[in-house]
């Protein structure tokens, strides 16, 4: 309405102790610090103004004080100042403490003299006056040596160069020098302009005295010079001054006497009956003018005994308030008022915004206030809800009155819900009769891996690879058959599984369906082998040759590395060579003739009718699988010829029993991987940390570990913090020091 209203902030109150008021803020904040009348900036340190020997620090708006630290003193005897801090004003020396260009006796030796200088003690033989006589002598507990000849009693003269000669003086006066001042002093033996004589009178050099001819003028003695000079004289502003006997200047005189009191000529003064009036007392007569009080607050308080109210504090509608006081108005509820200086200033209280429904208005006050239920013992605000006493039900209060009803359902619309006392809850999983908790992965049977996530179940079951065997067996906790295998002293195998016995070297062995069959091994040594060499671990005697993979064979013979039976190698003279067999692609036969090959043998077989398959332009990028194998994979390249491949499977690192193979997959899998030095065992998708490298971060990709090297980014910590490596992670943190 073209209208501007100003109301003061209302500050909060700083959550410090000593806060202070920034230039061009209005609230005092905890920046910096007031203390004792003087403001400090965040982390100054001061002297303490009550206590020289504390220091002070301004933290966040709270001032600390402590005991000074005392410096180390630069001397080598430095004296305690009043702080019981080393200082080089003085000096301490074996209990003895004298101040700066002192002498002293040496307390350990009272021929020698020492001397103070800025701290530092430094001590020195005393000097011995010229002993009078040809044969001084040292005598116990003197300093210097004396004579023992005849002595002169009397003194020499002080002025003369005296020898003592059979107990008389002979001396000889040197003449003095020539002076240059006009009122030499008198040395022990000559003039001198050290000093200086006059009036009659010896004075010391930068002596003031008053002028011997009239007492009033001030002389100085200055290397031998004497200067005088009139006295300065305070002015008088009376009309008939007076110079008092023995005094030098004029002096005004004159008392006054008001009210019974009596007051010196030229003095100020209230007069004890009337604080409004000011006077003067001049040559014995008052003169009084009254007080004129300016006004400089809208509300000042009247204090007892004075003339003119005053502004540290305010009076408004009959009732006197302390500066910086908040109050009602006492003529409007809804305003809030504040003394500042004698001012005072009023707003409107704001009300605050209540969350009932129907406020009410209470006599007396501003603002409404909320309706309130009582509910078995306890209070609930106008429109609040709570729990009723019956189970299952919920209260709301309405005005003054309870309402209850059977409480409502929410967030229970998942699929596997636990029981609640009054609705059932998503923040767990009841699955075939068992509880589990959220976000945890279970098998409720051998075969199944489920997961619980915010009430919902959700499963995957494992497949099981096809068996060829008649005999089977399933393993407890396991969810597929497997071929019944063979124990045998202590080991397991698998059906089909030849080995050599650990305990006879010369016994072989095979697992057939759960029967263990053996044959003892019979070692030939050929003719030609006249030096047969025993091998380690091996039952026969073998002639030199060529040793692969633990094996020696004979020259001339040829074996199937790995058991591969499309690798074939000869030992030639002591050098194996070993050649691949290639398989033709088949390329051209359908995929259902398609034969693999038979054991013992490298390549498949075509049984059925061959029909083309052409490598063109058109065919480029184009792939399928030979022998019906699916760890082989055929490419039609841009040279328009085929290239086949056989996939590579990672090492499993899980039982042999639990692993199994997908439908058109090269490689088996497994659902969990075991670590081979702890045999701990981890799900598929889970990953750890070494315990012995934590900074080496494992994975479990189906029965295959996988582990890289973590690398950690640089960390630059605040002051205040510092780089931490937690226990069992591999990067530093930042942590707070006092967390340490």
């Amino acid at each position: 309405k073209g209208y501007i209203n100003c109301q003061p902030i209302q500050c909060p109150q700083a959550p410090c102790f000593h806060p202070a008021l920034q230039p061009g803020q209005c609230c005092e904040t905890c920046d910096s610090c007031q203390y004792e009348g003087q403001t400090y900036q965040n982390r100054q340190e001061f002297a303490d103004s009550i206590d020289s020997c504390r220091v002070c620090t301004c933290t966040d708006g709270n001032v600390n004080c402590g005991l000074k630290v005392c410096g180390r003193a630069s001397c080598l005897h430095p004296m305690m100042d009043e702080c019981n801090c080393p200082v080089c004003d003085g000096c301490m020396y074996e209990d003895v403490m004298v101040m700066s260009e002192e002498t002293f006796v040496d307390p350990n030796n009272e021929c020698r003299d020492c001397a103070c200088e800025r701290g530092s003690v430094s001590c020195f033989e005393r000097g011995c006056p010229p002993a009078n006589c040809t044969t001084p002598t040292n005598v116990p507990g003197e300093c210097c040596p004396v004579c023992l000849e005849p002595e002169c009693l009397e003194e020499p003269d002080p002025c003369a160069n005296c020898l003592c000669q059979d107990g008389e003086w002979v001396c000889e006066t040197p003449p003095c020098p020539e002076v240059v001042c006009l009122h030499p002093g008198q040395g022990m033996c000559c003039p001198e302009c050290d000093g200086c004589t006059y009036g009659g009178k010896p004075w010391a050099n930068r002596d003031s005295f008053p002028d011997p001819s009239d007492g009033c003028g001030i002389c100085t003695c200055l290397n031998g010079f004497v200067t005088c000079e009139e006295p300065v004289c305070a002015p008088v502003d009376c009309p008939n001054p007076t110079i008092p006997a023995g005094t030098c200047c004029p002096v005004c005189v004159g008392q006054c006497t008001v009210d019974g009191v009596k007051y010196n000529n030229g003095e100020d003064f209230i007069p004890p009956g009337d604080p409004c009036q000011r006077c003067t007392c001049r040559n014995g007569q008052a003169f009084c003018s009254a007080v004129e009080c300016s006004r400089l607050c809208g509300h000042p308080r009247t204090v007892p005994g004075q003339c003119c109210p005053v502004c540290d504090g305010c009076s408004f509608e009959g009732v006197e308030y302390n500066n910086a006081v908040q109050f009602i108005s006492p003529v409007n509820n809804c305003h809030s008022c504040t003394c500042y200086n004698g001012n005072v200033e009023c707003e409107v209280i704001q009300c605050p915004e209540l969350s009932c429904p129907s406020p009410i208005d209470v006599p007396g006050e501003c603002c409404q206030t909320c309706q309130e239920c009582n509910y078995q013992g306890r209070t609930y605000i106008d429109g609040s809800t709570f729990p009723a006493s019956a189970p299952c039900r919920e209260c709301t209060c309405q005005g003054t009155r309870v309402r209850c009803n059977a409480i409502t359902c929410k967030n229970s619309d998942c699929t596997h819900p636990v029981p609640g006392a009054c609705c059932p809850l998503c923040d767990a999983c009841l699955f075939e009769e068992n509880m589990y908790n959220n976000g945890q992965t279970f098998n409720p049977d051998n075969c199944r891996l489920c997961n619980c996530l915010n009430g919902n179940v959700l499963c995957t079951s494992q497949e099981c690879p096809e068996l060829t065997c008649v005999n089977r067996v399933r393993d407890p906790g396991q969810c597929c058959d497997r071929c019944q295998g063979c124990i045998y002293e202590g080991f397991e195998y698998n059906s089909g599984e030849t080995w050599v016995s650990a305990l006879n070297l010369c016994l072989t062995c095979q697992c057939q369906d759960g029967v263990t069959m053996c044959t003892e091994i019979r070692c030939l040594t050929p003719d030609f082998c006249t030096n047969p060499v025993n091998v380690p671990g091996q039952c026969c005697p073998i002639c030199p040759g060529c040793a692969y993979n633990g094996i020696t064979y004979q020259n001339g013979q040829s074996f199937h590395p790995h058991e591969d039976p499309c690798e074939t190698c000869i030992c030639e003279h002591g050098s194996l060579t070993c050649v691949r067999e290639s398989c033709p692609a088949l390329n051209d036969c359908p995929p259902n003739g398609i034969q693999p090959p038979a054991l013992g043998e490298c390549c498949g077989t075509c049984s059925g009718d061959e029909e083309q398959r052409v490598c063109d332009a058109a065919a480029i990028g184009g792939t399928f699988k030979p022998y019906s194998d699916p760890c082989f994979t055929c490419h039609c390249t841009n040279s328009s010829t085929w290239e086949c491949m056989q996939d590579m499977c990672p090492m499993l690192m899980c039982p042999r029993s639990e692993r199994f193979r997908q439908k058109d997959e090269c490689c088996p899998k497994c659902q969990r991987c075991v670590e081979e030095d702890s045999r701990v065992s981890h799900l598929t998708g889970q990953t750890w940390r070494k315990p012995d490298n934590p900074c080496i971060v494992c994975g479990c990709d189906f029965g295959a570990i996988n582990c890289q090297l973590e690398s950690c980014p640089p960390v630059q910590c605040e002051e205040g913090f510092e780089a931490v490596v937690p226990d069992g992670l591999c990067c530093p943190e930042c942590r707070s020091k006092n967390q340490l």
